[in-house]
């Protein structure tokens, strides 16, 4: 037994505490490795951390008890530990919102945009408070937290005028990759009159049905009155 500061603890307490952790801290890490192995989706991913991270809280606190009991000690530290995970999560809200707004001040993200930050890019959907939204061609929506994008080198587009912009559906048989496909549509439109060739077609897969795969193309013309006859010209690419 040991006395500190008029309060006394078990070392057979401290000791099981550390053997625990380190039992916990295997099964975790063994754990980790077969779960997100399995685990593809990033969503999934994230709550499996948000469940480890519940998991290694609830052992501090079982942890302290176990040593300072229903002590003053105890209770100044959970107090403690409480305000370090409110710092913690408000420095990663606080930190995002005072990009976005130091980005917005020096520059729009205006919805139709391209933008490009390393390897992701994408249309801009929209702009929130904390993060860029973007559309991407597999129809993908990536959310990219302004923090990230402050002092990274990006790149951004002008809007795209919504008038010169034609929206169709292309039904084809299901031999194609989606690879294949953009590249025969991007062939198309710059084999059609009246494409604007600085801005590529994009597409979209929407699922199949019947034996045919279906895909959104959206295209950007010079004129509206092209846009009947690059669509035409897309669809006789595939039949």
């Amino acid at each position: 037994m040991k006395e500190l500061l008029n309060f006394q603890f078990s070392e057979f307490s401290v000791l099981t505490v550390l053997f625990l952790g380190i039992l916990l801290s295997l099964l975790m890490g063994l754990l980790r490795r077969i779960i997100l192995n399995k685990i593809t989706k990033n969503k999934k991913k994230q709550w499996y951390q948000i469940c480890e991270l519940a998991v290694w809280i609830l052992y501090t606190a079982w942890a302290l008890h176990s040593i300072l009991g229903d002590s003053l000690y105890y209770q100044m530290t959970i107090l403690l530990i409480l305000i370090v995970i409110v710092i913690w999560v408000s420095w990663f809200v606080v930190r995002d919102f005072i990009a976005g707004l130091v980005l917005k001040l020096n520059d729009s993200f205006q919805p139709g945009q391209y933008f490009k930050l390393g390897e992701i890019e994408g249309t801009i959907l929209s702009a929130d408070y904390l993060q860029l939204n973007l559309h991407q061609e597999n129809g993908i929506i990536i959310k990219i937290p302004y923090n990230k994008i402050s002092g990274a080198i990006h790149y951004k587009g002008e809007a795209e005028d919504q008038s010169m912009q034609h929206q169709f559906e292309l039904e084809i048989a299901d031999k194609y990759s989606l690879q294949d496909v953009r590249s025969l549509v991007r062939e198309a439109v710059l084999l059609s009159a009246g494409a604007r060739y600085s801005r590529e077609p994009r597409v979209i897969h929407k699922g199949t049905e019947d034996k045919k795969q279906k895909y959104e193309v959206t295209i950007s013309a010079l004129s509206p009155d092209y846009n009947k006859l690059i669509e035409s010209n897309v669809k006789e690419y595939f039949e």
